[in-house]
């Protein structure tokens, strides 16, 4: 069997030229900062819609002190298995720390 190298050359063997080779690698490389800018633009396009798409569905909250709030437990799950208990409190907030974080207080029982 003949590879189909050895009986018949392709169209890239045939018009290939080492000259016209060396300029265009040039010009690509002269062009290559241009691309990479219209991929970083193109990446960050592509993260503010993912956020704009995330931040639409979020339901902003905002509580002053005194608010009875619940408070998400961290072990969820770990010891009693899946019919634990994914909330903990209720908890009292003391302040606000800024920044959506808030000092809790737990109330006495």
């Amino acid at each position: 069997m003949i590879p189909v190298e050895i009986g018949e050359l392709s169209l890239c063997r045939q018009v290939y030229d080492p000259d016209q080779n060396q300029s265009n690698m040039c010009t690509y490389l002269d062009l290559l900062s241009e691309l990479r800018d219209k991929a970083q633009i193109r990446n960050m396009v592509v993260k503010q819609r993912a956020a704009k798409r995330y931040n639409a569905n979020l339901c902003p909250r905002s509580f002053i002190k005194g608010d009875l709030v619940w408070r998400m437990t961290n072990n969820a799950r770990k010891k009693d298995g899946k019919f634990s208990a994914n909330w903990d409190g209720p908890y009292q907030i003391r302040h606000d720390a800024g920044g959506g974080t808030y000092k809790l207080e737990q109330l006495s029982r």
